[in-house]
């Protein structure tokens, strides 16, 4: 038989952290999303407010350095988020 990929894995604690919009990817546009739910003209999901908040001080309510940490994490400034890391 031909070899099989395996599936991708979430993480162990099942979240995708920084994927603030639910797609399943990390990319510029759940930054963007953090920051229409900053400035209230946007919504998060519950899943969103749990993987959006990435930067200290972990309170389920993302904000500016947690969009700031997501771009970081796109252009491959950091290779973890700051939640990761506990």
């Amino acid at each position: 038989p031909a070899p099989t990929t395996p599936a991708p894995t979430a993480p162990a604690s099942g979240y995708i952290y920084g994927d603030a919009d639910g797609n399943g990817r990390v990319e510029a546009a759940d930054a963007a999303a953090i920051l229409r739910y900053v400035v209230q003209i946007g919504e998060l999901t519950e899943l969103g407010r749990i993987q959006g908040d990435v930067a200290p001080a972990f309170d389920g309510k993302p904000d500016s350095s947690d969009a700031a940490a997501v771009l970081r994490r796109v252009v491959q400034l950091i290779t973890i988020f700051p939640i990761e890391e506990q």
